[in-house]
């Protein structure tokens, strides 16, 4: 009698914990359905780099040319970040953004992040905050003469050029942004990964080719970096890297006369497909 109480016991415990089973799972996993996702976007075609995806600091997966990869995150506070597969250290800027049962797509370079979609469930907790990003080259830059150039400026100046400049470019081409020459090597950093993003998002669907291509071929074959006035190297480069176009840069000039200058090069036959110039 005592061993089949006893037994009886016993069975009624096990079912008590198998009811509680889902709750504590629940508990254990931090929300458990409460659950967002972000879907990560290769859009680059850098064949010679694969890239790693950080998600709130811990790697998550590697991304090849053209790879989509989906990833599930408890609600919360996120930072997204991409690295060079053997080089942790290089990496993009890190996108920051808060998730409450959402989906985020990001497009992503070896050189940005940009959040391209965002969707928020109806049962949302409460409203998703807006992304941010660490920027490498922080503002206001100050020109050799010391005098400060407003972010706003230069933003609009960099859209309105490129804007100008593609004008005449047609859809799904190969685009390749080579340089920006400036007396501000960080100012100049900035507008190339601005005018890069640019074309990476643009609705004309360009296909990028990463200008570090360029740099691994001329490592192994010291070649410089081609200036604003070389058309002849600047084609010469742009045929190496398949591409269509080629987009060049320059930023400089005195005081009220400090301008941006972006043009378009047909690879195939060197003619100047567009061009402007716009005062910052």
């Amino acid at each position: 009698m005592f061993k089949t109480r006893k037994s009886l016991i016993w069975t009624g415990i096990f079912s008590v914990i198998m009811l509680l089973m889902p709750a504590l799972t629940v508990y254990a996993g931090g929300g458990g359905a409460a659950e967002s996702e972000v879907t990560v976007r290769r859009v680059d075609s850098n064949q010679l780099i694969r890239l790693r995806v950080f998600l709130d600091g811990k790697s998550v997966g590697i991304l090849k040319v053209g790879e989509t990869a989906v990833y599930h995150i408890a609600n919360g506070y996120h930072t997204l970040r991409i690295g060079f597969e053997d080089f942790e250290a290089r990496s993009t800027e890190v996108a920051q953004f808060t998730s409450y049962n959402s989906a985020h797509v990001f497009s992503v370079t070896d050189s940005s992040i940009v959040l391209i979609k965002e969707e928020t469930g109806a049962d949302s907790l409460s409203p998703p905050t807006p992304i941010t990003a660490q920027a490498a080259y922080p503002f206001p830059y100050e020109t050799q003469g010391g005098l400060p150039i407003s972010s706003g400026a230069l933003d609009n100046a960099i859209r309105s050029a490129f804007d100008k400049t593609t004008q005449k470019i047609k859809k799904n081409k190969k685009i390749a942004v080579l340089n920006v020459d400036s007396e501000n090597p960080r100012e100049g950093s900035f507008v190339l990964e601005e005018i890069t993003l640019l074309t990476v998002n643009s609705p004309k669907n360009y296909i990028v080719i990463d200008r570090r291509m360029f740099d691994a071929y001329r490592a192994v074959n010291s070649i410089d970096v081609p200036t604003y006035e070389n058309d002849y190297m600047l084609r010469y480069i742009g045929n190496l890297m398949g591409a269509d176009y080629v987009l060049s840069c320059i930023l400089g000039g005195p005081g009220d006369l400090r301008r941006l200058r972006v043009k378009a090069l047909d690879v195939s036959t060197g003619t100047l497909i567009g061009n402007s110039s716009e005062r910052l």
